[in-house]
C-alpha cells in the first residue's frame, strides 16, 4: 500500500528544520487494500515538483520515522501484599490514600 503526504504550498527554506507529520495527515493513496488506517510503516519514497518558474535543490538530512504516540493508560500492577490503605497502584503516582504508603 502507498501513503502520502502532501502539501501544495510548503514553505521551503534555506535554513534545516525538524518537521513533524501526524498519523492523521498522511493520506492512502493506491495500493491493492484500497484504503483504511497508517498503522505500519514500510519503505519511503521522496518527490517533489516545483511550481511555475519554480527551481532549486531539497535536502533531506536525518530522515526517520518516529512513533511520538501518547499513550494515557498506565501499566497494570498488583502486589501480593500491600500496608493498609495503601494500593499497589499508587507508585504510579495515583493518589496515595493514606500518608504511611
Amino acid at each position: 500500500m502507498f501513503w502520502r503526504w502532501q502539501d501544495e504550498a510548503f514553505d521551503f527554506r534555506r535554513e534545516s528544520r525538524t518537521l513533524f507529520l501526524k498519523s492523521s495527515e498522511i493520506d492512502f493513496a493506491w495500493g491493492p487494500a484500497g484504503g483504511g488506517t497508517l498503522h505500519k510503516l514500510g519503505r519511503s519514497n521522496s518527490s517533489s515538483a516545483a511550481g511555475p518558474g519554480g527551481k532549486g535543490t531539497v535536502w533531506l538530512e536525518d530522515f526517520r520515522f518516529v512513533n511520538r504516540t501518547n499513550r494515557k493508560t498506565l501499566p497494570k500492577v498488583t502486589a501480593s501484599s500491600s500496608a493498609k490503605g495503601c494500593q499497589p497502584e499508587s507508585v504510579l503516582g495515583r493518589k496515595i490514600l493514606s500518608k504511611n504508603c
